[in-house]
């Protein structure tokens, strides 16, 4: 009988972590723009990661802080749900998704690629859950929209 491997869940929140910061390193890469607010951005590049960007509809939008880095900029998450269709072109209802925000002190406000919840060949679509179980849920400076 074959047994089935399983990662510990030190190695799967470590390949996690790596992950949603490659992916916050090449969204910043490619999204750089002046004096917005970065709500408003993050509907913009979720719709583009949408088979139809122009009928996303997005609710429970929240910015969450999650700390101070050590040059002094803002780290947060940007967590919502957008309205979105299977690859049968149906409605699939509203799905979660995650944005790693950087505001520093000076400068550029970066965003990463996002992560949407059963996203097609999306980057970490599959560990939605997880990545929303850890930076969506903390009360500490929050900003809705």
């Amino acid at each position: 009988m074959k047994r089935k491997s399983v990662p510990p869940p030190v190695a799967t929140t470590i390949t996690v972590i790596f992950l949603m910061t490659i992916s916050f390193i090449l969204g910043a890469a490619l999204t750089k723009t002046t004096d917005f607010d970065p709500i408003e951005q993050t509907k913009v590049n979720v719709s583009n990661f949408l088979s139809y960007p122009s009928a996303a509809e997005f609710k429970n939008m929240t910015y969450f802080f999650n700390k101070k880095t050590g040059a002094g900029g803002d780290l947060g998450y940007i967590c919502g749900e957008v309205f979105t269709f299977d690859k049968e072109e149906l409605p699939a209802g509203f799905r979660r998704f995650v944005v790693k925000v950087y505001e520093p002190p000076k400068g550029l406000t970066l965003l990463s690629f996002p992560v949407i919840e059963d996203g097609d060949d999306m980057f970490l679509s599959g560990r939605t859950g997880e990545i929303w179980d850890m930076f969506c849920h903390n009360n500490q400076n929050e900003y809705s929209q």
